[in-house]
């Protein structure tokens, strides 16, 4: 169990600083691209890491939001249910997550992977590939469904052993 909660901290760790990191590189881009375009110095290549950038803020913020609890829910149903029936129904509702991601994570690999045989760039000047976003999207994907499951084994421990509300 504390094996458990030891490697989800880390890895809830590790995506916020990585999705942080993400937004800062985000912002950095886009604060040059305007400087750039006012100074008529033309940078595409800010456009393709910021495209990156987010799209690491976005899928990394999402492995850590899931075991921290912060996605939005509508709890219409979840509040008339008892306190430790909704407590195995947040479980369940993770769990649900955690498949619908493995789903996905398979997706966007075989689209990766056909984006990759096609040969595709973003821009006809530049040499970026679009399968390289799909590959970062793939590895945010990968750490959101294996934080998602060990956050939901986690809290399925915690229920049998009672401690629920330490969680």
């Amino acid at each position: 169990m504390k094996f458990l909660e030891t490697v989800t901290a880390a890895t809830t760790r590790a995506s916020i600083a990585i999705s942080a990191g993400g937004l800062v590189v985000t912002t950095v881009c886009l604060f040059l691209q305007v400087i750039l375009r006012v100074l008529t110095i033309t940078a595409t290549w800010t456009s393709e890491i910021a495209r990156y950038a987010f799209m690491v803020t976005v899928f990394y913020g999402l492995a850590a939001a899931t075991d921290k609890g912060l996605h939005l829910v509508i709890t219409v149903f979840s509040d008339r249910l008892g306190i430790r029936v909704r407590a195995w129904y947040a479980v369940f509702a993770k769990l649900t997550l955690g498949v619908f991601l493995a789903i996905i994570t398979y997706g966007v690999l075989l689209t990766a992977n056909t984006a990759a045989g096609n040969n595709q760039s973003f821009e006809a000047f530049t040499n970026v590939k679009i399968c390289y976003l799909y590959y970062t999207i793939f590895v945010g994907l990968v750490v959101s469904t294996l934080n998602t499951v060990l956050s939901t084994l986690k809290d399925i421990g915690h229920l049998l052993t009672g401690k629920a509300g330490n969680q």
